[in-house]
Formats: structure tokens, sequence, C-alpha cells
């Protein structure tokens, strides 16, 4: 019982980590920010376009990578900074 605590209590913790004072996004965060499909986050990282964590099985997206892809994909206009 304690190993079940004490994975699950690892699992939140990293859910909610922040790295350099920097939040990890899921993949899901991900898609609700940008109205992508889960599948088009996913291509997206296996094709090098948005960096992300590997923490065991599971993909976080540093918010900085996100407002990378944000910036580089911008299309005319400025981007604030």
């Amino acid at each position: 019982m304690s190993a079940i605590l004490n994975e699950d209590r690892l699992r939140r913790i990293t859910e909610t980590t922040i790295l350099n004072d920097e939040r990890l996004l899921r993949v899901t965060e991900v898609c609700k920010f940008t109205s992508m499909s889960r599948s088009g986050v996913y291509g997206l990282m296996d094709r090098g376009l948005l960096s992300y964590v590997k923490l065991g099985k599971s993909r976080r997206i540093p918010m900085s990578a996100l407002e990378k892809l944000v910036r580089e994909s911008t299309v005319g206009g400025a981007v604030a900074e």
C-alpha cells in the first residue's frame, strides 16, 4: 500500500513540476491552448517542431517550447515578446 501511495504522490508531483520556474504542460493542456487534436500535438513533437520532456511514459511540454512554436509559426504582424 505504501508503494502505491508513493507512486501516486510522485505522479501528482510530476504533473505539476516546475522546472526553473517553468510549468510543464500535459498534451491535453496544449490541445486546449492551441485548439489542436492530440494526434496533431504528438505529430509536432514527433517531427521535432515541439520540444518535450519525457517522464516515464508521459510527455510534458515546457511552456517556453509552446511559446517558441507560436512565435516561429506566426505569419505576418508582430508577436509581443
